[in-house]
C-alpha cells in the first residue's frame, strides 16, 4: 500500500506541492526535536520552550493552509499564486514577531 501511495503521489503531485510538503516534515521533525529536548532537559526558560514549539508548529499549520491554496484541486477562492504567496509571509512574519514578543 506504502509503495503505490508513493509511487501515485510521485507521478501526480507538482514539484511545489512536493517542496511544500518536504517543508511539513522537516517541521515536524524540528518540533519533535524540541520536544525531546524537553523531556531530557527539562522547560527551565518556560519562554523558551514555548515559542521554541509554536514556531515550528505555527509555521507547519500556515504551510499546510498555503499548500491548500496553492493546490488546484484544492482551490477555494479565486486568489493568484502569488497573493497565496505574499499572505503567507505576511502571516508568518506577523507569528514570529509574537514569537519574539513571548520571548520577552
Amino acid at each position: 500500500i506504502l509503495f503505490d501511495f508513493l509511487k501515485e503521489y510521485n507521478k501526480k503531485t507538482p514539484k511545489r506541492l512536493k517542496i511544500i510538503d518536504t517543508f511539513c516534515i522537516f517541521l515536524i521533525i524540528v518540533g519533535a526535536l524540541q520536544f525531546g529536548y524537553f523531556l531530557i532537559v527539562g522547560d527551565f526558560p518556560r519562554n523558551s520552550l514555548l515559542s521554541g514549539l509554536f514556531a515550528p508548529l505555527g509555521t507547519m499549520i500556515l504551510t499546510v493552509c498555503l499548500r491548500f491554496q496553492v493546490n488546484k484541486e484544492t482551490k477555494y477562492l479565486n486568489i493568484t499564486d502569488e497573493r497565496a504567496f505574499f499572505d503567507y509571509f505576511i502571516c508568518l512574519i506577523t507569528l514570529y514577531l509574537a514569537i519574539v514578543n513571548f520571548l520577552g
